[in-house]
């Protein structure tokens, strides 16, 4: 069994855990608790000396330095008296690492926190910052690659950038992946170009989030249809938020000719929001909603039919839509009322209420 002086040290040692370099607080009774907690009756505490022990022990760590009294700190209202609470002075731990060989690496990378921070000084740290700061040197012959790439080389694992630990290793030094020449690539997209228009040439796009409405858009071109007013000359399978990421490939896929991106999602704030998003990261991008499939989609529900289910709302991005949707002139303002009134009633509609029939119909009566 511990005694009740090797218990206190245990408490404090759980209490200073995450972050040994900074000044903690010991709650004096809450200390008392804990270890009243590691004896299986209040009998045996008292056995090993109670109270009295715990008085004693904090008495040591006050001559040790390792506590300090706080002034302001009340009394504990027993006797002997102890504070209520008092300071956990941190163990310093003297920096290990090669005063001038930090000075000489100052030059590329900050390494101020982990002169503040000696118990960051491992061998293993130090490696990692030889490794990048010899990249760093020749960094300008070298080429862009992935994130995992770049990790692989420089850390020999290539999820470590991608991790908490290796995010925190960059801030730490100043870095970014661009430092390293590494890039974090999307998936390629699907897409399928309309025949007869070569991809160089291709002047529309339409983007649709659901792979449901990918296919009813290909087939209706493919039977002279048009898209409710589009004629894209590509379509592309936005998969969710995975367009995010993956929109780029776009450029390397057609080429600067293309002179609009045309948007179609479902209408709930997760498809609002996969737009917002995707104007506010690429303003160079020719991006707007195709307002026209919005309306056809908010008039053939009428009456939406699902509830919205763990999607977040925002209402910004649901702002910079209505103010889209508003100067566009090819959505009614039947459909548009329709639109607001899934956002107040927190349903939504679906791209899948569009299919080929409802399409073929539609068309058809225009």
């Amino acid at each position: 069994m511990f005694t009740i002086s090797q218990l206190l040290l245990q408490y404090i040692a759980l209490i200073i855990k995450d972050k040994p370099q900074q000044r903690r607080k010991l709650d004096t009774h809450s200390a008392e608790i804990y270890i009243r907690s590691n004896y299986i009756e209040i009998s045996y505490y008292q056995e090993a000396g109670g109270y009295i022990s715990l008085h004693l022990a904090i008495q040591d760590l006050l001559q040790q330095g390792r506590l300090e009294s706080i002034t302001s700190a009340k009394s504990n209202g027993r006797q002997p008296e102890l504070k209520s609470s008092y300071w956990i002075i941190p163990h310093r731990i003297e920096s290990t690492w090669d005063t001038l060989q930090m000075l000489k690496m100052s030059d590329r990378l900050q390494l101020h926190k982990y002169r503040l921070q000696p118990n960051l000084q491992s061998a293993e740290e130090w490696q990692r910052i030889e490794r990048v700061y010899q990249f760093l040197q020749e960094r300008d012959k070298r080429e862009w690659v992935t994130r995992e790439e770049r990790a692989l080389e420089l850390f020999q694992a290539e999820k470590w950038l991608s991790s908490e630990l290796g995010l925190q290793f960059l801030r730490r030094l100043g870095l970014s992946l661009a430092d390293l020449k590494a890039k974090v690539y999307g998936e390629p997209f699907v897409y399928w170009p309309r025949p007869g228009v070569p991809l160089s040439e291709a002047k529309q796009v339409l983007i649709v989030e659901n792979l449901s409405m990918f296919h009813t858009c290909k087939r209706a071109l493919e039977q002279g249809i048009d898209l409710l007013g589009l004629i894209p000359d590509a379509i592309i399978y936005g998969e969710g938020k995975k367009i995010e990421a993956s929109l780029p490939f776009y450029q390397e896929i057609f080429n600067q000719s293309i002179i609009q991106l045309y948007y179609a999602g479902d209408i709930d704030p997760e498809g609002w929001s996969i737009y917002a998003r995707l104007r506010a990261k690429f303003p160079e991008y020719p991006l707007q909603l195709a307002a026209s499939i919005y309306g056809c989609m908010a008039e053939l529900a009428r009456i939406p039919f699902q509830f919205i289910t763990g999607q977040q709302s925002n209402e910004i991005h649901f702002i910079t839509i209505l103010q889209e949707f508003e100067l566009a002139t090819n959505i009614s303002e039947q459909a548009l009322a329709i639109i607001k009134q899934c956002w107040t009633s927190q349903v939504r509609i679906p791209q899948e209420v569009i299919t080929i029939e409802t399409l073929q119909r539609v068309m058809g009566d225009s």
